[in-house]
């Protein structure tokens, strides 16, 4: 679940993160920048949660907590 949760994610942020870094590159005003932001900073706390575990699925969600 947590694998697949990070990668649902990554799905949804990689995509925006192309839109804003064009937007900012055209000089077009991102105003949900601050809030992207602000959501990544809470997530990355979150996540940070899961690193030290040593459950018998560890491997499964290592990989995507790594390239986080």
């Amino acid at each position: 679940m947590i694998h697949d949760t990070l990668d649902q994610y990554t799905k949804i942020i990689e995509p925006s993160t192309r839109w804003w870094t064009d937007a900012l590159a055209r000089k077009r005003p991102v105003t949900v920048l601050n809030e992207i932001a602000k959501n990544e900073r809470e997530l990355a706390r979150e996540v940070e949660k899961f690193t030290g575990h040593e459950g018998a699925d560890v491997e499964r969600y290592r990989f995507a907590l790594e390239r986080r």
